[in-house]
């Protein structure tokens, strides 16, 4: 499988997209949380920042975390973007919600050689002088 894109978000899709009995997973308001974009394209902070900047020098790099482990996307994500979604939830709905998004995240980022499992992290970096 190729490798999904930088703005694939696995835990906002099985939260919006996966349903049990027909019933979408958590509130109204958490799913439209979730759907809210966290972080900007770069031209957005680039257009913040250059207005208090004699010059400024901004570029992105994509980081291929090496992850062993049986579930090591998951493992990742839990520490990070997914604690506001699994706070959110029940017992029974965050096992079955966990259980999706696992086998989502399982097609996307597959191991690769030696049971490394390739996952892109991007970065955003700047460098400014001050006006």
């Amino acid at each position: 499988m190729a490798s999904p894109t930088r703005d694939y978000l696995p835990g906002r899709e099985t939260l919006t997209a996966d349903a049990v009995a027909g019933t979408p997973f958590g509130s109204a308001e958490l799913r439209r949380q979730a759907a809210r974009r966290r972080v900007h394209p770069p031209e957005f902070y680039y257009d913040l920042l250059a207005p208090c900047a004699a010059h400024l020098d901004a570029w992105t790099s994509e980081y291929l975390h090496a992850l062993r482990g049986p579930n090591p996307v998951l493992e990742w994500i839990t520490g990070t973007s997914l604690r506001p979604i699994l706070r959110s939830l029940d017992d029974r709905a965050r096992e079955t919600y966990l259980d999706l998004l696992l086998r989502r995240l399982n097609r996307a980022y597959p191991a690769g050689a030696g049971g490394v499992t390739r996952y892109p992290f991007r970065r955003l970096f700047f460098v400014a002088v001050r006006r």
